[in-house]
């Protein structure tokens, strides 16, 4: 790490690093739970239900273009970044500690491996995790994972029950259509 940092080389990749940049999502997650049952899940390899988490989730990575939100989960204030890059959302590996809430253990065979060939894996999901957004309360599914960064990932799970979205970038706002009525929140800079 030292070594690429001294060459000004990004962390996670053979490119230069400046401010903004930006690359391919460099590796992806794997589920193996072979207790839960006997089904052949190679067939299964290619389905779009599998996790997959951008490096954004990951890493400490500040950009300007990135969403972020301010969150309430259980009275603990946290910051949740939005990520289309992610397929599920996730909680990092100290908040859901600090939580105390019960895991769903089935899940605990999921594995993430990133390019470098580091893996990441999840003690499990928390199921009908009560979010609040502003006024607006959620329940999500979270895998826990150790992230860095943000304390919650919004993947697109999320981002599927807000139906059409109205995302400004240059303003930082995010707004949409909940219960027939426009609610709309201003994005951290």
């Amino acid at each position: 790490m030292a070594e690429r940092r001294r060459q000004g080389l990004c962390f996670n990749c053979d490119e230069k690093f400046v401010r903004g940049h930006h690359y391919a999502h460099l590796f992806y997650i794997e589920y193996d739970d072979t207790t839960a049952d006997d089904k052949d899940w190679s067939a299964d390899a290619d389905s779009q239900d599998d996790p997959r988490v951008s490096l954004y989730a990951i890493t400490e990575v500040d950009a300007a273009d990135i969403a972020r939100l301010k969150i309430r989960v259980y009275g603990l204030d946290l910051i949740a970044l939005v990520d289309s890059g992610s397929t599920h959302n996730f909680i990092r590996d100290d908040v859901a500690a600090h939580l105390g809430l019960p895991l769903h253990p089935a899940c605990s065979g999921l594995r993430v491996t990133i390019a470098n060939g580091e893996c990441l894996h999840s003690p499990g999901l928390f199921h009908d995790l009560e979010v609040l957004v502003g006024r607006e309360p959620f329940l999500l599914d979270c895998y826990v994972l150790p992230i860095a960064g943000y304390d919650i990932i919004f993947g697109t799970r999320w981002l599927h029950c807000l139906g059409p979205i109205i995302w400004d970038f240059q303003k930082l706002t995010m707004g949409c259509y909940l219960r027939g009525c426009f609610v709309g929140k201003a994005c951290l800079a």
